[in-house]
């Protein structure tokens, strides 16, 4: 039997987002692989709570336009 599933708004949102192809930087993308490879990678938890937020800032004011 299958399972039904219900995806919210936002995250429909979300998935277009991404959907829409984002650049990326394959060479930025390669620094922080090897650097988690060598065991070098440091986290900065603000930047990363800030960029969350600022993103879902920027979902929730196109999604109430």
């Amino acid at each position: 039997p299958g399972v039904d599933v219900k995806v919210s708004a936002l995250a429909q949102g979300l998935d277009k987002a991404g959907a829409a192809g984002a650049d990326v930087d394959m060479e930025k993308v390669e620094a922080v692989r090897q650097a988690i490879a060598n065991k070098t990678y440091t986290v900065n938890p603000e930047a990363i709570a800030e960029k969350l937020l600022a993103n879902a800032r920027e979902m929730l004011q196109r999604s109430s336009s």
